[in-house]
């Protein structure tokens, strides 16, 4: 059983899920939500290198940690995805330094001159794998994220984006007080509008007119012209609408 990762925050782009591999340690198993990309394409969260998988039979790695306090100690900024490439670090947080100091990186420059990393073709902006490349050193070596693993295993890494829908736009309340005025009289209309847009539209059918900005969730008011006759009042933001209606107390007179 894994234990709890290394703490991550929610999701706002997407996470990471399936399979790298390692020649030297084998699987390296990432699960959606424990690798997540934030709203930044910032990489946090761990990936799980499991030690029934080390092929080489060296000590547990455990947990790979792409959290930016964590891999502090190999060079700033964390993992981030910018555009279509990631870059930065992850870190086997097990590693004690002594001889291993747990960190990989996710692009740079081989030995050979030759560049590698880590990409991810159609960036961030809807589902996909990621392919490529990192270095963990001598310890761990080369890590695949797409690939045919030694055994014939097919595996990959793949980014999946997360919809999160638009906050919905709601018109709490919309009133008139008073709701009956002497003719020519005047009355004063109420709103609360949660989401709001920039602006929204309040119309009566007597003519009136006004743009107001509603301010989340907070109530406004704004005066109406004089009401000669029954009116309805109208308050639009966006596709989203609501009335209230405005009379005029009858005027008696002595006979």
């Amino acid at each position: 059983m894994l234990s709890s990762p290394p703490q991550r925050v929610q999701a706002s782009l997407g996470c990471l899920s399936g399979d790298a591999w390692s020649d030297n340690i084998g699987w390296i198993d990432f699960q959606c939500p424990n690798v997540v990309v934030q709203n930044d394409g910032t990489i946090t969260g761990a990936a799980w290198a499991n030690p029934s998988d080390d092929v080489a039979g060296t000590q547990n790695i455990g947990w790979i940690s792409f959290n930016a306090a964590d891999t502090a100690s190999c060079g700033t900024g964390g993992a981030k995805i910018t555009g279509t490439a990631l870059s930065g670090w992850a870190k086997a947080i097990s590693a004690d330094n002594n001889g291993w100091d747990g960190c990989i990186r996710l692009s740079g420059t081989a030995g050979d001159g030759s560049s590698y990393g880590i990409t991810l073709p159609g960036g961030t902006s809807a589902s996909g794998d990621l392919a490529g490349n990192a270095w963990g050193s001598d310890v761990v070596g080369w890590i695949s994220f797409n690939g045919t693993a030694t055994n014939g295993s097919a595996y990959k890494v793949t980014f999946t984006a997360t919809y999160i829908p638009p906050p919905t736009m709601t018109v709490g309340s919309f009133y008139a007080n008073p709701t009956r005025v002497r003719k020519g009289g005047t009355s004063t209309l109420y709103y609360t509008v949660t989401n709001p847009p920039a602006s929204c539209t309040i119309t009566g059918s007597n003519g009136f007119s006004a743009a107001v900005s509603p301010v989340d969730g907070v109530q406004g008011s704004v005066a109406t012209n004089a009401i000669t006759a029954a009116t309805q009042f109208t308050i639009t933001c966006g596709s989203i609408s609501s009335s209230a209606n405005v009379g005029i107390v009858p005027t008696y007179r002595e006979l």
